[in-house]
């Protein structure tokens, strides 16, 4: 399916979700005048504007005949992940398809701490793939123990505890036997760092 055919089912759907253009003209920012349009030619219409219609069905969209389509990519569930800030961006649909995940199961969180320096400072940007929650030695992943979140270097010993390791040596090793797992939760691996340089 095209991005004209997807943009024109997700058009009718947001007008049935919304229950008139009126009310969705209100609820993703366009005027009443370009959704008329729409109707007719949806190749006119801004990506953003299908990104907002998406957002408000909570829908996905993946058009993998256009490589240059960009997903949004957000914390639009309300989740939090401690001290580490929620971002919103729009993303290339092949910066996804190069990893095999999907953007829909990820988040883009901006560090709000040094423990991972030098690796990833205080800033930077990361993106967490919460669909990944099994650990493989020496990936980074964002956890929470006892409930304190931390961004931390996962690695398994023979005896299937699980050890948690800063980048940044001032942090302390977290040891977690496998009798106090239930301490663990896993909120996804991190797959990408962006950094201003």
């Amino acid at each position: 399916m095209s991005f004209k055919d997807e943009g024109k089912w997700l058009l009718e759907t947001s007008v049935k979700k919304a229950g008139s253009l009126a009310e969705l003209s209100r609820e993703i920012g366009a005027s009443i005048a370009s959704l008329s349009r729409w109707r007719v030619d949806m190749g006119s219409a801004t990506f953003k504007s299908v990104a907002n219609m998406a957002d408000f069905c909570r829908v996905h969209l993946h058009f993998p005949e256009e490589e240059n389509v960009f997903v949004r990519i957000s914390g639009s569930d309300g989740t939090t992940y401690g001290d580490l800030i929620v971002r919103e961006a729009m993303v290339q649909n092949s910066f996804f398809e190069k990893m095999d995940i999907s953007p829909s199961d990820c988040v883009l969180l901006e560090v709000a701490d040094d423990s991972m320096s030098p690796t990833v400072l205080p800033g930077d940007s990361v993106l967490l793939h919460t669909f990944d929650r099994h650990l493989i030695d020496g990936k980074l992943y964002l956890v929470a123990v006892n409930g304190k979140v931390m961004l931390r270097r996962a690695f398994l010993n023979a005896a299937n505890d699980v050890l948690l390791r800063s980048d940044n040596p001032v942090f302390p090793e977290v040891h977690i036997t496998p009798d106090k797992i239930s301490s663990l939760e896993i909120y996804g691996r991190i797959r990408w760092l962006g950094k201003v340089l």
